[in-house]
């Protein structure tokens, strides 16, 4: 499935993060691509909300992954890959992401096949002050995208 949307406001980007957490579960990957300060954590932080997490949530750009407790079994896991080039070893944070739910900012920084796994994919692109979102799914069934389709 792809879908593009406009983000005019926050109240948009609110929209989405709600539709995502309809569908997050344990084992899902969302995937966020585009430049820097195009609303990656923004997005992560609704998500979240939605989620029942009560901390802060920020980037871990420099520590490179978070874990909040969700209102779920399962945690929410953000990483925040920048700063990892494509020959460090992912392997000891994805160890974290098993039986979670992850978001991934700049999945592109990094080497890993997640072609095989559930994933949203959502590429962020600014053009002339205004911010659109391309949305991708992989191994996701109908029922499972219902939400963002909406």
């Amino acid at each position: 499935m792809e879908k593009i949307y406009q983000l005019k406001t926050l109240a948009d980007t609110k929209t989405i993060a709600q539709a995502i957490s309809k569908i997050a579960k344990e084992n899902l990957y969302l995937l966020l691509t585009g430049p820097l300060a195009s609303g990656k954590t923004q997005l992560t932080k609704f998500i979240g909300v939605e989620l029942g997490i009560k901390t802060v949530i920020s980037s871990p750009s420099f520590i490179i992954l978070n874990q909040y407790q969700t209102k779920y079994p399962w945690k929410l896991i953000h990483i925040d890959a920048y700063r990892l080039n494509k020959n460090t070893d992912f392997q000891e944070y994805f160890e974290l992401t098993v039986n979670n739910f992850s978001i991934i900012e700049w999945p592109e920084k990094i080497t890993w096949d997640f072609t095989k796994l559930k994933t949203i994919k959502i590429n962020f692109q600014l053009k002339n002050q205004q911010r659109t979102i391309t949305i991708t799914t992989n191994n996701l069934t109908e029922q499972e995208i219902k939400p963002l389709i909406k």
